[in-house]
């Protein structure tokens, strides 16, 4: 009774979302108490046994990392407030996405073209976006014209006019690839590491199943053989072959 009202007068410190569980069950569910309800509680001191429901999360299909605790719990019992990362204020998840950023960015475009295309000599924006064009009438003078590579490369020029007019620099340009690989690689071994742990959880989960079924199986054994009592033949044959009397066949006769 007392926990409570305790939790009834933090719950603006210990609220997570604006539909707080705990506070709905205090507030809701448990109700408020008197003085006079408290005192009267302690004057008769009784025990209760409560029956706690420890495998609750199983009962949610959608799990998630509070970005409080960093525990998997329901979204219900999280501090989240979206579907995201820690980032943008909702849960943290399991497996950490990689973001490329805006695909439309000048730079994100140009970087996706130099992928598609033999090494460049240009030095300079002018120079580039001059070889663009000498390639875009290579592309469309072939047999077959390559009309997709000509598009891509008519954006790559209208991109490199993007730069110019916020006084990017080539350099800039470069860095921001450097960068973007380095990103991509730290996450290539990043989901390198999940692969393995994930792995390691498959073989925890097999062997798991395992000993449950087994478990299961010694339990049915043990409940069949109770409801006789009796031991395996092997077991009577070679006592009677020994001239041995087992105990457990005279307290079994005596039960039944």
């Amino acid at each position: 009774m007392k926990l409570s009202e305790m939790l009834k007068e933090n719950q603006n410190k210990l609220r997570l979302t604006e539909n707080d569980q705990v506070e709905h069950l205090c507030s809701e569910q448990i109700g408020d108490w008197t003085q006079e309800e408290i005192e009267r509680a302690e004057e008769h001191q009784k025990m209760h046994s409560f029956l706690m429901q420890t495998r609750f999360i199983f009962q949610d299909k959608k799990i998630v990392f509070c970005r409080n605790c960093k525990c998997p719990v329901p979204p219900r019992l999280s501090a989240g407030t979206g579907g995201g990362d820690a980032k943008d204020g909702g849960e943290v998840r399991a497996v950490q996405f990689y973001q490329a950023g805006d695909p439309t960015a000048p730079a994100r475009v140009l970087e996706r073209l130099f992928d598609t295309l033999k090494p460049l000599k240009a030095k300079n924006f002018t120079e580039l976006k001059e070889e663009f064009s000498q390639l875009m009438k290579q592309y469309t003078s072939q047999n077959p014209p390559d009309y997709q590579k000509t598009h891509d490369l008519s954006e790559g020029r209208d991109k490199i006019e993007d730069l110019k007019a916020v006084e990017q620099k080539p350099e800039d340009v470069l860095s921001f690839m450097a960068k973007s690989l380095i990103e991509r690689d730290k996450h290539r071994i990043y989901l390198e590491q999940v692969g393995g742990g994930e792995a390691g959880i498959k073989t925890a989960r097999t062997q798991y199943v395992e000993t449950l079924r087994r478990a299961i199986f010694q339990l049915q054994a043990g409940v069949k053989f109770s409801y006789d009592l009796k031991l395996p033949e092997t077991f009577s044959t070679e006592a009677q072959s020994h001239n041995v009397n087992l105990r457990f066949m005279e307290i079994s006769g005596k039960i039944l």
